[in-house]
């Protein structure tokens, strides 16, 4: 889900939605395939179509959708999501499934996805999780809360190996693996931490290993002292994504079989790091599970997309409207 900018005399952000899903195979050794839904075209089919369809056609015009960002038309945007999950869970064909959302595009969505909100019973005539207002066949088992945002996840540095006394055994300065974290209260979260591809090349430099832009020197001309920039290169860091599972539904009450064990938060999580690495496009590990990341790619890719760019002429008045 996105924020479109206001532009011109419409002062109404306006929302755009895209989703897509993996389908398991319908038979065994049989692949999994990827299908698309857009807010303009409100019908899941193959994600080729799903995408074509999407845009091929303008943006409504005068408005980005009939969705607008207040608090009456938040409401209807989870309404229309609701209807889209009812509508997959019949293309799926009754098959229990799990969404993946964006934790910071949907903030303002969903009420029960907020931290100080967990273990608290949904308030009335609340849009609480994704497919609330749904009966609970057609619920989600679960729902992974993803947050890439680095302004709220915290940027690891290292990582270390300690013995069976709790004494540090070694330190490695670079991680690619899945950590958990458990808070003083709450359930527990878990973070992605990925190694950028730039940080590995030969030549990067890697000065967010040892230092931070705070300890950083800006160098000097000094003969008698002279010093590197160490501020006017590239950096490169370590990233982190976090990944938060919450469970919504028992089994029995989306028609499994009974006795079938639930779920469990660490499943979601591992699923979720795993289908990191599923790139549409390239070789490395994409920050969302390839459902997210391939649902915002629709949308990335329209033609009509709004991008930040600087004017050709800097000294001009005005710069285009961005995302």
């Amino acid at each position: 889900m996105r924020r479109q900018s206001r532009q011109g005399k419409d002062r109404t952000a306006k929302i755009c939605v895209t989703a897509s899903v993996l389908k398991p195979p319908t038979t065994p050794g049989g692949a999994w395939t990827l299908h698309g839904w857009s807010y303009t075209h409100r019908r899941w089919e193959l994600y080729h179509q799903a995408q074509a369809a999407f845009h091929a056609n303008a943006y409504p015009a005068g408005k980005m959708t009939d969705f607008d960002d207040d608090n009456r038309g938040l409401k209807t945007v989870a309404q229309h999501i609701d209807q889209a999950l009812a509508d997959l869970c019949d293309y799926l064909g009754g098959i229990p499934y799990i969404v993946t959302v964006d934790g910071v595009a949907t903030r303002r969505l969903w009420l029960g996805l907020h931290n100080r909100r967990q273990g608290q019973p949904p308030t009335r005539n609340s849009t609480w999780l994704p497919a609330s207002t749904l009966p609970a066949r057609e619920r989600p088992l679960a729902v992974v809360r993803i947050n890439k945002d680095m302004d709220e996840v915290p940027r690891p540095i290292r990582v270390s190996h300690r013995s069976v006394d709790g004494t540090v055994a070694r330190t490695n300065k670079v991680t690619n693996l899945l950590y958990q974290v458990t808070p003083d209260f709450g359930s527990p979260t878990w973070l992605l931490s990925t190694v950028p591809p730039q940080f590995d090349g030969a030549g990067a430099g890697r000065l967010g290993e040892d230092i931070t832009r705070w300890s950083a020197s800006h160098g000097s001309s000094d003969a008698e002292n002279r010093r590197k920039n160490e501020v006017r290169p590239n950096w490169y860091s370590m990233t982190a994504t976090e990944i938060y599972p919450t469970i919504t539904a028992a089994p029995a009450s989306t028609g499994m079989d009974p006795d079938t064990a639930p779920i469990e938060p660490q499943s979601l999580a591992l699923a979720s790091a795993r289908l990191c690495h599923q790139p549409l496009a390239w070789a490395s590990r994409t920050r969302y599970p390839v459902p997210l990341h391939a649902a915002q790619q629709m949308d990335l890719d329209h033609p009509q997309y709004r991008r930040s760019a600087l004017a050709d002429d800097q000294n001009a008045d005005t710069t285009p409207a961005g995302r």
